[in-house]
């Protein structure tokens, strides 16, 4: 049986530094998959779309996206939603809306690349 290649696209929680490694606890409990953890720390939902072309390059077999807490934290904290602007280079300030759409647009080009 030829084994697949599964991409963990996301933030941190998909990074699995600060907390659980759920990509690790996968790739021990699943035979016949590679994981890819492309998880990384502080991201919201923009900067994973504008990297989602590098992880199409990996020719995964599944995708798994676990992203929007960082989004979602923005939305509601004025503070927090400056620091992230400036920290992760963000075009503008996050609201749900435009989670919405960066998400719609990242399922959209992982359906269309992969």
């Amino acid at each position: 049986m030829e084994r697949k290649t599964v991409l963990c696209l996301g933030d941190s929680l998909t990074n699995g530094r600060a907390s659980v490694n759920y990509v690790e606890m996968l790739a021990r409990r699943l035979d016949g998959f590679d994981f890819i953890n492309a998880g990384v720390n502080k991201e919201l939902s923009f900067n994973v779309l504008q990297r989602v072309n590098t992880c199409i390059k990996s020719r995964p077999d599944v995708v798994t996206i676990l992203v929007g807490t960082n989004d979602c934290n923005a939305s509601l904290d004025n503070a927090y939603a400056r620091r992230a602007m400036k920290n992760m280079n963000l075009p503008r300030q996050p609201d749900p809306e435009w989670f919405q759409r960066n998400l719609a647009e990242l399922v959209g080009r992982l359906k269309a690349g992969t």
